[in-house]
């Protein structure tokens, strides 16, 4: 095959690549926006640099080898930009329950003894850190598989380790949200409960002043 053969194969390649995986790219870019309402820069400079090789090979003058090694970098960009929005989303959601769940053992674990929670948000607890546990192990498998060519079963996993590790956390929110209601509410009624006692005792000793 000569050098004309060769360049028309690989710009055949180039452009098969990103008619098959540029919809994946916007279908990952989709789920980031709409999980979490936000965007990778990373993965849209991926898409610049594609077409940017892209562009490369139909230049005229490139030789066999410089096409070749632009195909290979163009599938690398067209990876990385699949798997980045779905490992964004799945941290951008960790960071967020994670800081709760700080802002909770913080301020909130201690009332539980004194409002007579534990019990029930023990289990409630327990749940949360398993999950958080699972969803993090998904995520770390992820990240050793998303290195994979884009074409292997093992890069589609790598994405539904994301996927899975997302929905685990999804899934818990009510659960923070439960914990959360639950302690602001006994608080509250304790509360109002004191305020009773207090205003109670006030009117009693002025109604005693004033009937002596």
């Amino acid at each position: 095959m000569d050098n004309k053969d060769d360049l028309t194969e690989y710009r055949n390649q180039a452009l098969s690549n990103i008619k098959d995986y540029f919809p994946k790219v916007q279908e990952a870019l989709f789920y980031l926006e709409a999980k979490e309402c936000k965007y990778s820069l990373a993965a849209y400079i991926d898409i610049r640099d594609v077409l940017s090789h892209y562009s490369t090979l139909l230049r005229e003058d490139i030789s066999s080898d410089s096409a070749r090694d632009n195909v290979s970098n163009l599938c690398e960009h067209l990876r990385r930009a699949i798997a980045e929005p779905y490992q964004i989303a799945f941290e951008s959601k960790l960071s967020e329950m994670e800081n709760q769940y700080t802002l909770y053992n913080h301020k909130l674990a201690r009332w539980e003894k004194l409002l007579f929670l534990s019990k029930y948000l023990s289990p409630l607890r327990e749940r949360l850190r398993n999950g958080i546990i699972e969803a993090k192990t998904l995520w770390i498998s992820g990240r050793k598989k998303k290195g994979s060519n884009m074409w292997d079963e093992t890069f589609e996993e790598s994405i539904q380790d994301f996927v899975k590790a997302y929905d685990i956390l999804f899934e818990l929110e009510p659960v923070l949200e439960d914990i959360y209601s639950r302690i602001h509410e006994r608080k509250f009624l304790l509360y109002v409960s004191i305020f009773a006692i207090i205003a109670g005792s006030t009117i009693t000793s002025i109604a005693l002043i004033f009937s002596k």
